[in-house]
């Protein structure tokens, strides 16, 4: 009896144990995760702002796509310079993430530049905006 209580005295330590050896070694991880995260949520309010979200009908006024639009593009730009400092030592190659990244600020400038106000614009910078994000994510995810 009092060999059970041990054995299962030690599980139940072990598991604890274990449990706390996972947190710790998760955390590391848990900023770039944190930039990607808030990223992904402006790319979506910009996809909605096109009027490219799922379920959404794409006939809208000329001039409705822009009103959230350059928010969502000044907040992702902002991002982007956060993806090199934040992924580089985490076993990432530094130099193919700064294209990538650099590749994300070039076209998210672009856009900001372009500041498009119509739907049909937004819609392309969506897509290039996506292609550049897309281009990482096939190589590192």
């Amino acid at each position: 009896m009092r060999l059970l209580i041990v054995a299962l005295f030690a599980v139940i330590l072990g598991a604890m144990g274990g449990s706390m050896a996972v947190k710790a070694l998760s955390r590391h991880s848990a900023y770039p995760r944190g930039v990607m995260n808030v990223m992904e949520h402006h790319y979506q309010g910009l996809r909605r702002s096109a009027g490219l979200a799922i379920g959404e009908s794409p006939a809208r006024p000329a001039d409705a796509c822009g009103a959230l639009a350059d928010r969502q593009l000044t907040l992702i730009r902002l991002l982007a310079d956060d993806v090199s400092p934040t992924l580089v030592g985490a076993t990432l190659e530094e130099s193919e993430l700064s294209r990538w990244a650099g590749e994300l600020r070039t076209r998210t400038d672009a856009a900001l530049a372009r500041s498009a106000r119509d739907c049909a614009t937004l819609a392309t910078v969506v897509r290039t905006v996506g292609e550049a994000c897309d281009g990482c994510h096939r190589r590192y995810r």
